[in-house]
């Protein structure tokens, strides 16, 4: 199935279609998150899954890397601007829609 790509104009606009505001929106995933997720699909083979050995050296690179993870969390909002993240998170709330008057019987 082949991924598409949405642009964060794109979120704000099908979100507010829906009925919602969008309050926030930040780009996730840049540079450390994109780097993880590049080699992680180049080691584990991009469709077929990889083999059992390049699984396992993954869950083994992956381990350490949780502190990396962790200083990412705090580094990444620094350079959401660059728009070159794996992703987006968007923090929204529904619109308030005015409902009419009931009449009276």
């Amino acid at each position: 199935m082949p991924l598409r790509a949405l642009r964060a104009r794109d979120i704000v606009r099908k979100l507010e279609r829906a009925g919602f505001e969008v309050e926030q929106l930040t780009n996730w995933g840049f540079p450390f998150t994109r780097a993880l997720t590049n080699l992680e699909r180049r080691m584990m083979g991009s469709d077929e899954g990889g083999s059992a050995g390049s699984r396992s050296l993954v869950r083994l690179l992956l381990r350490p890397a949780s502190l990396v993870f962790r200083l990412n969390a705090a580094f990444e909002p620094l350079l959401s601007f660059a728009d070159a993240g794996v992703g987006y998170v968007v923090l929204a709330r529904r619109v308030e829609q005015p409902q009419p008057a009931l009449l009276a019987a």
